[in-house]
């Protein structure tokens, strides 16, 4: 990874003016690349589809070096943002944004497997040109360059392409899908205005309340710990529903995922639509089962001195992680570090309680509208 000299502008911008980086669940956008990738070999219509693309994304400034030359079947790391930007914040007025949702997507050489990311929001990392700080500040300080730089230092590896979503996107797509299965480990509610309950168990979410779903984290113990956890069996969820039969082989279930994404799409200026196409094209064999999701190695939860809330970096891990994206090994070390974390055989979550249920109209085994 090249060492960054750049010089960062500090991003001081209103809540109301950051339309590109509200609610988010990103990873929909790589999700939608190994979608469009299953029928543009064979469908002049996905090409179509696909080229559309361009007219309705919004580029952003990523700081990403676009002169280097990236193969369409090598080795390939997208960084996925998002901000977690709540109306209610938004109607007060609030300043200021942060990248509260991070996902490090690295594809090996030959786009056989996708290992996906979550990377802690409160983790304690090194931001280049400000010391030590939370990860999600690197934005509020530096704009997307300095997120890049940041995420480049920690994982040590360089980043191809960054992509941001709306959280209306992601809202209208999930109900363009008729909603997503996902299998919740721990019964919890949502929302401060009708609330949502999620039962535990196999339920259905769509709308607002699978935006519910990914973000909350006060109703947990652990707080982001297992929110995280939820975002990642909400996207296992996703795959399999985006893969699915009678989504693939239906045309305009398809032209409403990706019409309805691409216009709350942001990515760099690499990442152009025959870019999506090529890359789609490079991992046609992909399935659910080839994407790997797993946290970001970490310490747990401490306090610095000047009494900030973060989270630790397992620094002996997060080196074995890096040589193991250099090396090709992540399966190894994703294997070697889950019997460390886990040496009874069992990768279950504490049991925590959910925070003041409501009644169960809100949401039984599907959602609301």
């Amino acid at each position: 990874m090249a060492e960054s000299s750049r010089i960062y502008a500090p991003r001081r911008v209103s809540r109301v003016a950051t339309r590109p980086h509200g609610i988010i669940f990103s990873v929909i956008v790589a999700v939608v690349l190994i979608v469009v990738s299953v029928v543009a070999s064979t469908s002049v219509y996905a090409r179509t589809l696909i080229s559309n693309v361009n007219e309705r994304t919004q580029t952003i400034d990523s700081g990403i070096d676009t002169t280097r030359p990236v193969m369409d079947d090598g080795e390939l790391n997208l960084l996925l943002l998002g901000s977690d930007q709540r109306p209610e914040e938004k109607e007060a007025g609030e300043d200021g944004a942060r990248t509260d949702t991070i996902m490090f997507v690295h594809i090996p050489d030959g786009h056989e497997e996708v290992y996906v990311m979550s990377i802690m929001r409160d983790l304690w990392v090194e931001i280049p040109g400000y010391g030590m700080g939370k990860i999600n500040g690197a934005y509020e300080e530096g704009g997307f360059p300095l997120v890049v730089d940041t995420v480049e230092g920690l994982v040590g590896s360089d980043i191809d392409h960054i992509a941001i979503i709306d959280f209306e996107g992601f809202r209208d797509v999930t109900e363009a899908l008729g909603g997503v299965e996902v299998d919740n480990e721990q019964a919890f509610s949502s929302g401060i205005r009708n609330p949502s309950f999620f039962p535990e168990g196999k339920i259905k979410v769509s709308g607002t309340d699978a935006l519910r779903f990914v973000r909350e984290r006060h109703a947990f113990n652990d707080g982001d710990y297992q929110r995280v956890k939820n975002q990642q069996l909400f996207l296992e969820g996703l795959v399999d529903q985006l893969l699915a039969r009678d989504v693939l082989t239906n045309p305009g279930t398809l032209s409403d995922v990706i019409t309805t994404l691409s216009p709350y799409l942001s990515v760099d200026d690499g990442l152009d639509a025959e870019t999506m196409l090529n890359y789609g094209l490079s991992m046609s064999n992909i399935r659910s089962s080839d994407i790997k999701m797993f946290t970001i190695p970490n310490a747990g939860a401490d306090i610095t001195s000047g009494g900030a809330a973060i989270v630790r970096q397992d620094e002996a891990a997060t080196d074995r992680m890096r040589e193991a994206l250099r090396s090709g090994t992540m399966d190894e070390f994703l294997e070697e570090y889950d019997a460390e974390q886990n040496p009874d055989g069992s990768n279950q979550p504490e049991s925590t309680s959910p925070a003041n249920p409501p009644e169960p109209s809100a949401v039984e085994s599907g959602v609301q509208g």
